[in-house]
C-alpha cells in the first residue's frame, strides 16, 4: 500500500471538503455505491496526503473513513494498514489515551477481527478498555462499548464464558445508567443471548431474545430494521434448538419485510435470504435452499465482486447444499474454487479459509478421495486448534470430518479416539441432541464397529437413527447416512 503520511508545514484545507463529502455513501448502508467512486477518492486522498495533511484532524477523519470503506469492500489488509498509519499519527500528535486515538485503536481491533486475527483483536480491545477505564471511568458509555467489543473478540476465539461475563457486567451497568428499555441495553442483551447460544444455553438465549423482540416491536414497530434483526436472532436460536419450522417461519417473515422495505438487493435482504437458506438446508429442504443461495451469490458477485469475503462465504454454503443433494461434481468445483480464492485473498490461516478447507475435505471424502481429504483436513485442524482452541465449534467440526477420514484410511483406532473426544466436547457444550453432536455420534458409531466394538457401535447408531427418524424424517441426508452405516454393520456379530 502507498505511504500516505508526508509531513508539511501547511495544507490547503479546501481540498478536504469534496473528499469528506465523497464518503456520504457510508450512511446509505450500500457498499456497492463505493465501487465507482473509490478510484477518484483514492486519488484525491493521495493528493491531500502528499500536500501535508498528516496533522490535520479532518484528514485523519477521512483516512479512517477510507479504511472503513476498504473493510466494507473486503479489502481487510489495506484497511488494517491505513488504520495503523492513522493510529501512529494520532498517537504522535494527541497521545496514546486521547479519545480519537482510542477510537482508531478500536477500529483497528475490529479490522483484526475481520482478518481472523482474533487474539490480536482481543489484546487491542483490552488495551482500549484499560485506557478508557483510566481516562473516562469504568462506566462511561465508551468504556462499556469497549468491553462489549472485547467480549465479541473473545467469542470469536470460542471463549464464550469469559465473553458472557463481560457482557453481563456491561448490561448491569447500562440497565442502571440508561434504563432497561434503552436501545444500547437491547443491543447488548442480544449479544449476551448470542453467547448463551454459543454455550448451548438455548433456553436462556431464547428468553433474552424474546424479551428484546417484544421491546423492539413496542418501541419501534414491526417493520423497523432492529425489530427484523431481533427476529432473525431468535430464529437462529430456534434453529440451534432444532425447532426448524418455527425458525423458518420467522426467517420468512424477516425476508418478506426486508424485500418490501429495502428491495431484493439490499445487503440486509441478502443476509435474511442467506439465513433462511441455511435453516432450510439443515432441515433438509435442499431445493429451496439452493435456489436462495444461488440468488444470493449471484447478486453478491455482481454488487460486491466475485472475490469479496461475503460472496465467498455464501458460495461455500452453496457447496454444502450441493453436497447434501449428492451433486458432488459441482459441489467440488465450487468448494475448490472458493478455497483457492480464500487462500489468496484472506490467507491460508484465516478462519473462513480453514472452514472452507473442512467443507472441501468433506466433499472429497464422499467422492472417495480420502487421502486428498486427509491432506486438507489435518493441517486445517492443526491451525484451528492453535488459533481458535480445541473446543471451538469450527475446530470440532473439522475434527469430526478428519476422524471419519482416518477410519476410511484404515486407521480406525486413531479415528475413533478423535471422534469420541469430538462427540464428548460437542455433547458437553451443545447438548447430546444438537445436530453437531448427532453428526459426530453417527460417524463415531461406525468407527467403534470398525474397531471391533460392534455391540457398542450398533447400539449408538440404532439410538441415533430412531431420534433422527422422529426429528428429521427418513429422507434427511443425516438420517440416510446413519441408516447406511447401520445397514453396513447390521449383520456383523457382536
Amino acid at each position: 500500500m502507498r505511504s500516505f503520511f508526508i509531513s508539511h508545514s501547511s495544507f490547503p484545507l479546501p481540498l478536504l471538503l469534496p473528499l469528506a463529502a465523497s464518503f456520504s455513501w457510508l450512511a446509505t448502508d450500500s457498499v456497492s455505491m463505493a465501487h465507482p467512486h473509490l478510484p477518484e477518492i483514492s486519488t484525491t486522498f493521495d493528493t491531500c496526503a502528499v500536500q501535508g495533511a498528516v496533522h490535520v484532524p479532518q484528514f485523519l477523519m477521512v483516512a479512517d473513513n477510507l479504511a472503513l470503506t476498504y473493510e466494507s469492500l473486503g479489502r481487510y489488509d489495506e484497511a488494517a494498514e491505513l488504520h495503523q498509519r492513522v493510529l501512529e499519527s494520532r498517537t504522535r500528535v494527541n497521545g496514546p489515551n486521547h479519545p480519537s486515538t482510542l477510537t482508531t485503536c478500536n477500529n483497528l481491533a475490529l479490522t483484526y477481527r475481520s482478518q481472523g486475527k482474533f487474539s490480536e483483536a482481543a489484546e487491542m480491545q483490552r488495551q482500549v478498555v484499560a485506557a478508557r477505564t483510566e481516562v473516562l471511568g469504568p462506566e462511561h458509555p465508551d468504556t462499556l462499548s469497549s468491553i462489549g467489543n472485547l467480549a465479541l473478540a473473545l467469542s470469536a476465539l470460542g471463549r464464550f464464558s469469559e465473553a458472557a461475563a463481560h457482557q453481563q457486567r456491561v448490561l448491569s451497568a447500562e440497565r442502571r445508567i440508561f434504563g432497561p428499555d434503552h436501545p444500547r441495553v437491547l443491543t447488548d442483551c442480544s449479544n449476551l443471548a448470542q453467547s448463551y447460544g454459543d454455550m448451548g444455553k438455548f433456553v436462556e438465549a431464547g428468553k433474552l431474545q424474546r424479551e428484546v423482540l417484544a421491546k423492539r416491536v413496542a418501541s419501534l414497530g414491526v417493520d423497523h430494521p432492529q425489530t427484523a434483526l431481533a427476529t432473525g436472532n431468535l430464529a437462529v436460536t430456534l434453529r440451534d434448538e432444532g425447532k426448524y419450522d418455527e425458525a423458518i417461519r420467522l426467517e420468512r417473515e424477516v425476508l418478506a419485510t426486508r424485500i418490501r422495505l429495502l428491495g431484493e438487493e439490499h445487503p440486509h435482504t441478502l443476509i435474511a435470504r442467506g439465513n433462511l437458506s441455511h435453516t432450510l438446508c439443515i432441515k433438509g429442504d435442499y431445493v429451496e435452499a439452493e435456489e436462495h443461495q444461488r440468488a444470493v451469490t449471484a447478486t453478491e458477485a455482481r454488487l460486491l465482486g466475485a472475490e469479496h469475503p461475503d460472496t465467498l462465504i455464501d458460495r461455500s454454503f452453496l457447496s454444502m447444499t450441493l453436497r447434501d443433494q449428492n451433486k458432488l461434481a459441482e459441489a467440488d468445483e465450487v468448494a475448490s474454487d472458493v478455497l483457492e480464492v480464500m487462500d489468496r485473498v484472506l490467507g491460508k490461516e484465516h478462519p473462513n479459509t480453514l472452514t472452507c478447507a473442512r467443507r472441501a475435505g468433506s466433499i472429497l471424502l464422499l467422492q472417495g478421495q480420502v487421502a486428498e481429504a486427509e491432506a486438507l483436513l489435518s493441517p486445517a485442524l492443526e491451525s484451528q486448534t492453535r488459533l481458535l482452541g480445541e473446543v471451538h465449534q469450527a475446530t470440532l467440526e473439522t475434527a469430526a470430518v478428519l476422524g471419519e477420514a482416518l477410519c476410511l484410511l484404515e486407521r480406525p483406532v486413531e479415528g475413533a479416539a478423535l471422534l469420541q473426544a469430538t462427540y464428548d466436547k460437542f455433547a458437553e457444550r451443545m447438548g447430546v441432541d444438537h445436530k453437531n453432536s448427532w453428526s459426530a455420534k453417527s460417524v463415531l458409531g461406525a468407527a467403534l464397529c470398525q474397531c471391533g466394538q460392534v455391540a457398542k457401535g450398533k447400539a449408538m447408531l440404532e439410538d441415533l437413527h430412531a431420534k433422527q427418524l422422529g426429528k428429521l424424517g427418513m429422507h434427511h441426508i443425516d438420517t440416510v447416512r446413519t441408516s447406511e452405516r447401520l445397514r453396513r454393520w447390521s449383520d456383523a456379530p457382536n
